[in-house]
C-alpha cells in the first residue's frame, strides 16, 4: 500500500510510551511523527537524516487519568507489566471512517487534548 492519503501520512494513529516516560506518535503506516528539535531542521535532506532525529517527547502532566481520556475502547490500549498504559491507538482505522462525522468529532477531541500538552525540556 502506498502512502498517498494525507490522513494516513500526517495524522497520529497511535502513540507509544518508551523509556523515561517519553512518547512517540506514529501515522497509520507505523512511521514516526513529531520532529521536536528545530536545530535538526537543516539536516533533513541528508541520507541518514532519521538516524538521530528527536521523534520522542516527554510531556508535562501526561498522567494515566489523562491517557484514559484518549481511550474509546479497551481493545485499542496496551499496558506494561506494571499496568501503566504503554500504547493507545487513537482510532480504529477501518475503511470509510473518514466519511463519518462522528469519527472526526471523536478523533479531533483527542487531538485537542493532546495539543494542549506541554513538553519538558531535555
Amino acid at each position: 500500500m502506498s502512502l498517498d492519503d494525507f490522513f494516513r501520512i500526517n495524522m497520529p494513529y497511535f502513540m507509544v510510551r518508551i523509556k523515561n516516560d517519553e512518547w512517540v506518535f506514529y501515522n497509520r503506516e507505523g512511521l514516526p511523527l513529531g520532529w521536536n528539535d528545530i536545530y535538526k531542521k537543516e539536516h533533513h535532506k541528508e541520507d541518514d537524516a532519521y538516524a538521530n532525529v528527536p521523534i520522542r517527547t516527554k510531556y508535562v502532566d501526561i498522567t494515566e487519568e489523562f491517557l484514559n481520556l484518549l481511550v474509546d475502547d479497551e481493545k485499542y490500549v496496551s499496558y506494561d507489566e506494571d499496568g501503566k498504559i504503554k500504547e493507545i491507538q487513537l482510532h480504529s482505522g477501518g475503511p470509510g471512517l473518514k466519511d463519518n462525522d462522528e469519527f472526526f468529532e471523536s478523533y479531533f477531541r483527542k487531538i485537542i487534548l493532546l495539543s494542549r500538552l506541554k513538553r519538558t525540556r531535555f
